[in-house]
């Protein structure tokens, strides 16, 4: 798990780095930059909640399979006592 924290943490640097820089060397008026900001904030937002969303729905379906896979094992083990 160490190394999904230091890229999770690298990505949240590199994104601070990189939207300061842009406010920074910004062409545009500071009320059009925060308006760009925020609905690039909000995309990324939303297409890391589909992935959470998509890694819940496989962590259930990993959990349904095993439950599964367990039930199976303990008949058979009950065939034999």
């Amino acid at each position: 798990m160490k190394p999904l924290i230091k890229t999770i943490a690298a990505l949240g640097a590199g994104l601070a780095v990189g939207a300061a820089a842009g406010v920074l060397l910004a062409p545009n008026k500071g009320t059009e930059t925060r308006r760009i900001i925020r609905q690039k904030g909000q995309k990324i937002a939303d297409r890391l909640q589909r992935k959470v969303r998509k890694g819940e729905q496989l962590v259930v379906g990993v959990k349904d399979d095993l439950k599964d896979t367990l039930n199976g094992i303990n008949k058979k083990i009950n065939q034999f006592t």
